[in-house]
């Protein structure tokens, strides 16, 4: 019985016990590629999960992002202060320079006005005094023609015959275009003349009152007269002892004998500073 009992459970022992040893074979198995597959991918998920199980990590990681953050979001606003300031201080420049330019103009649109209006005062002077130069001379030419030369009558140049040769109409026009031909030059003179003049003693005090009809030239006044050649005024015929004379802007005639005034002709395009 025991024999027939051995027989038949022998066979199912170790059939059960190969069946345990294939299952033990495959459960190594599968623990074996779960390892595998583990080390391959798991590095991150272990990280992961390192982190899970380790906050402090975590967190610093939080305060680096945080803090760069930050930094990026100063740089940022830095930046824009800067172009900013840099963006006002162009516009200032800019206003500076508009500001300066506007004042420039200003003070040159000031200043041709100034210029402007000095040129028309001084215009106006010069036609003033040109006028009232002409006024006198025709006076002067009509009171010489009536003038009573102290003995009550009009002088008919009998007791002084040299008186007889004034400046006629005929010489002021011949001397008038002569002296307005060089009215373009500074001193409304030809240039031989004008250095002559220039070279020469200058005029005394009140020299335009001083001489006048029937003054004596002395020696000491007589270096302000510059001659007048004949030669210079073709179209005109000499005087007998009579001579001509630059003096200032007035031509003199002079009689020689006594260095006396004959009569004197101012001419308005000799300029005398």
């Amino acid at each position: 019985m025991m024999k027939t009992l051995l027989t038949d459970t022998l066979p199912k022992s170790l059939l059960c016990i190969v069946g345990v040893l294939l299952i033990v074979d495959v459960a190594d198995a599968k623990s074996d590629k779960g390892n595998g597959e583990s080390g391959k991918g798991g590095k991150g998920a272990g990280a992961t999960s390192s982190e899970k199980h380790n906050p402090a990590k975590g967190g610093n990681n939080e305060a680096k992002e945080a803090k760069e953050a930050k930094e990026a979001k100063e740089a940022k606003q830095a930046k824009e202060a800067k172009e900013a300031k840099e963006a006002k201080e162009a516009k200032e420049a800019k206003e500076a320079r508009e500001a300066k330019q506007a004042r420039e103009a200003k003070q040159e649109r000031e200043a041709k006005q100034e210029r402007e209006a000095k040129q028309a005062r001084e215009a106006k002077q010069e036609r003033e005094a040109k006028q009232a130069r002409e006024a006198k001379n025709d006076k002067n030419h009509k009171d010489h023609k009536n003038q009573d030369h102290g003995n009550g009558a009009r002088n008919d140049g009998k007791s002084e015959p040299w008186r007889a040769h004034r400046f006629e109409d005929k010489e002021r026009n011949v001397l008038l275009e002569y002296f307005k031909g060089f009215e373009s030059q500074p001193e409304g003179l030809p240039p031989g003349l004008a250095k002559k003049v220039k070279n020469g003693k200058p005029l005394p005090p009140g020299w335009r009152k001083k001489v006048t009809e029937g003054y004596m030239i002395d020696d000491d006044s007589f270096g302000f007269f510059n001659l007048l050649e004949d030669s210079l005024f073709p179209g005109l015929k000499p005087k007998p002892d009579t001579r001509m004379y630059l003096y200032g802007d007035r031509v003199v005639r002079v009689y020689e004998p006594k260095r006396q005034v004959i009569d004197v002709f101012p001419i308005p395009t000799i300029k005398v500073e």
